[in-house]
């Protein structure tokens, strides 16, 4: 609960998984005691709202949410683009690469 995380240390925890919430959002000082807790080796698991929450909070991760992702769309896909031809065995379209004369 949110409650738990204004009191508790959180360095007995390995673990924290913050569910999706009916209401209310997490307060900056909980985003930062979660932040400071990630930093030390915690792992977090959120879910639904939480995690909605936390993927839009400034500097807390590099998860972006869909919606914010479309207007990169052309460097996602040119990197999956580059991230599939590295794991191929062959090279697509080798004999047109091959047969470029450099000038």
């Amino acid at each position: 609960s949110q409650e738990m995380l204004s009191y508790s240390d959180l360095r007995g925890y390995n673990v924290i998984i913050v569910p999706s919430r009916w209401y209310g959002e997490l307060s900056k000082s909980h985003i930062s005691a979660l932040d400071k807790w990630v930093a030390q080796g915690g792992t977090l698991i959120v879910n639904g709202n939480s995690a909605a929450q936390l993927a839009t909070a400034e500097d807390f991760s590099k998860v972006a949410l869909l919606k914010q992702s479309f207007d990169k769309a052309d460097e996602y896909d040119l990197a999956l683009m580059r991230e599939w031809q590295a794991k191929q065995q062959r090279i697509a379209n080798a004999d047109l690469i091959n047969a470029h004369k450099v000038s």
